[in-house]
């Protein structure tokens, strides 16, 4: 329990750092999602050629 506290605190203060990072990380995960639902790429971009 004591250790999964820590590690959201980690969490906090690498957001406080850098939150443009953490915004992108968040758009990607956004657009994984919306793919797997069949979603066209996500925001703007083009879907990356079916395979």
């Amino acid at each position: 329990m004591s250790s999964l506290s820590k590690t959201i605190t980690k969490i906090r203060n690498y957001i406080r750092r850098n939150p443009q990072q953490v915004d992108r990380g968040r758009r990607i995960v956004r657009d994984r999602l919306s793919r797997r639902r069949g979603g066209s790429g996500g925001q703007g971009n083009p879907p990356r050629g079916s395979i």
